[in-house]
């Protein structure tokens, strides 16, 4: 797969099966925490007073047959752990997390370009701010005041100020669960190689795979601004 430009001067996806070059983002992870079935993965991500990327192994993808038989490909964060470790955020500059979710179903598990519009599936990419100062949440749960909310164990449960957030979705028409859904932007998943993972491995459902994931999406407040992700693996 050929190297392409993003942006912020990153060189995020260069020839697949070899280490990051120079050109990669700043950070970096050592992928820790990863299982067999999970294929490391880098990009960008930007749009309205969004500008980010995902360092190498800050993100992560699997592609699995389900027990119904559909091919899913799946697309995650590891942003739980450091922020600082996994992705460099410029925009907003007071990020404390980045989440990402994306799962799109009818495919095929061979080498082909997928878009939303013949598959199923969401994605979404939100970005977390710190939790506002002087917010008296008091001790009311399960009955939280506003601009708070529950937290905890079921066995002693506290309010604590609700964390504000900023997201971006995309949608294809079928949830992929047999049910519909409103289309909200677009997705362009491009497979260039799918390998099976090795009988021995017991998790032969599973494939390890390159390519580029491509996605519009449209924030979910009244705003409806725009923003674009980019993912290679």
């Amino acid at each position: 797969m050929a190297a392409r430009a993003l942006l912020g001067g990153f060189l995020m996806l260069v020839a697949c099966g070899k280490p990051p070059g120079p050109g990669t983002p700043v950070c970096a992870t050592d992928g820790g925490g990863l299982q067999v079935i999970d294929v490391p993965a880098f990009g960008s991500f930007q749009g309205d007073g969004l500008n980010g990327a995902f360092c190498s192994g800050g993100a992560f993808v699997q592609l699995e047959r389900a027990p119904s038989g559909q091919v899913l490909f799946s697309a995650f964060d590891t942003s739980s752990n450091d922020l600082s470790s996994v992705v460099h955020i410029t925009e907003p500059a007071n990020a404390t997390l980045v989440y990402l979710l994306s799962f799109a179903g009818a495919l095929t598990a061979a080498p082909g370009t997928y878009s939303s519009g013949s598959t199923c599936g969401a994605l979404t990419l939100c970005v977390m701010l710190p939790a506002p100062t002087g917010v008296d949440c008091g001790n009311a749960a399960p009955t939280c005041p506003a601009g708070c909310q529950i937290s905890g164990p079921v066995s002693a449960p506290t309010c604590t100020p609700i964390v504000p957030q900023k997201c971006w979705v995309a949608q294809a028409a079928s949830d992929c669960l047999g049910g519909t859904q409103e289309v909200v932007g677009s997705w362009s998943l491009a497979l260039t190689s799918v390998t099976p993972l090795p009988a021995d491995a017991s998790v032969n459902p599973y494939f390890v795979v390159h390519g580029v994931f491509d996605a519009n999406l449209v924030s979910d407040d009244d705003a409806k601004t725009s923003a674009t992700l980019t993912l290679g693996f």
